[in-house]
């Protein structure tokens, strides 16, 4: 159901409601109009008056009971419906809209203290689908993925959250990707790197959200130093974490909106070293492409076998192009091409 005909379906329903309210007023003017003439002018007056009472006040009992059963009575079902998407809202249980979010936030690091914040959760019908949890040296780091009412605002969550002592609390909508568990989500992530070497930047990205990669070659084409030395062992800063690159040079993450835990650190670097033994990995795929005109062609992976067909290709392009594709001096081109490869 598109949303021009949701709303002209409930316009609809409104008009139709009004019109009976209207007619049921009209009717009971004239009732009212009738019961004082005949209390004016017939000998019974005091006793009509008495039932045209109580029978006002039933109608007023009716309206109130029927108002409220339509109220909270479930919105109708419509076979026509589309599945809402992934972080949009969603039909839950009882025909209510829910919104799916990722959650972070800081408690104390006490018993009884993460008791609280899922009580004050619960009580915004709040429902929490996983949760994880990051030991600090000054508390606890939790991470939730919740199902709240549509109705509930992004501000209201937090509040509530910050009631219950959360401190440094993040907030952003959630898909179905995150409904998978972290240990089935590494497990596919592990896979994807061990099958493929380019595929560990895309991996980092999945594991750690809105992120931003950097990959120094160690040397320039003039034999320069690049990269900064990196201990093996890797290097946690709030929003920075380095390694060393598996192809040579460094690695480095960032994520200035929110700060890396230890466990997210110890995630990035079992890949990063799964990455560094098994070497670099090229899929021996080739793809058997018809153009328009007929003609086939073969598409396949680059490596450092075709670096002297990749600086010839940049002998063919224009500063401009290459500026554009490399985002910086149109010299620096040829020294990224070892390393891209």
């Amino acid at each position: 159901m598109t949303e021009a005909s949701s709303a002209r379906s409930s316009r609809r329903h409104h008009w139709r409601r009004d019109v009976i309210e209207l007619a049921a007023l009209f009717t009971a003017v004239a009732v009212a109009d009738a019961v004082a003439n005949t209390v004016v002018h017939g000998p019974s007056g005091p006793v009509l008056l008495c039932a045209s009472a109580a029978a006002l006040l039933a109608t007023a009992v009716f309206h109130v009971w029927w108002s409220r059963r339509h109220e909270n009575a479930p919105p109708p079902t419509d076979t026509g419906a589309t599945a809402a998407s992934p972080g949009d809202r969603a039909p839950a249980a009882g025909g209510r809209e829910t919104t799916l979010w990722r959650m972070r936030t800081t408690v104390r690091d006490e018993p009884g203290s993460l008791a609280e914040l899922c009580t004050a959760l619960a009580t915004r019908q709040v429902d929490i689908l996983s949760l994880q949890t990051h030991p600090l040296s000054d508390g606890t780091v939790d991470e939730f993925l919740l199902r709240a009412p549509g109705s509930l605002a992004p501000g209201e969550l937090t509040r509530t959250v910050a009631g219950a002592g959360g401190r440094h609390s993040w907030l952003e909508r959630a898909d179905a990707h995150d409904l998978v568990d972290a240990p089935t989500r590494m497990l596919g992530l592990a896979t994807r790197t061990a099958l493929d070497s380019a595929e560990l930047p895309l991996a980092l990205r999945q594991l750690l959200g809105r992120c931003t990669i950097h990959s120094v070659p160690a040397r320039s084409l003039t034999g320069q130093p690049l990269a900064e030395q990196v201990p093996a062992e890797g290097v946690l800063e709030d929003h920075t974490m380095k390694f060393r690159d598996p192809s040579g040079g460094s690695l480095t993450i960032e994520r200035p909106q929110l700060p890396f835990t230890p466990t997210e650190f110890a995630r990035v670097r079992a890949l990063v070293e799964l990455d560094t033994r098994l070497g670099q990995r090229v899929p021996p795929r080739r793809e058997v492409l018809t153009l328009p005109e007929g003609n086939e062609i073969t598409v396949r992976r680059a490596d450092t076998s075709d670096l002297a067909a990749a600086r010839e290709m940049h002998d063919r392009c224009s500063p401009r192009t290459l500026a554009l594709r490399y985002h910086g001096p149109v010299g620096d081109a040829d020294r990224y091409l070892g390393h891209l490869l």
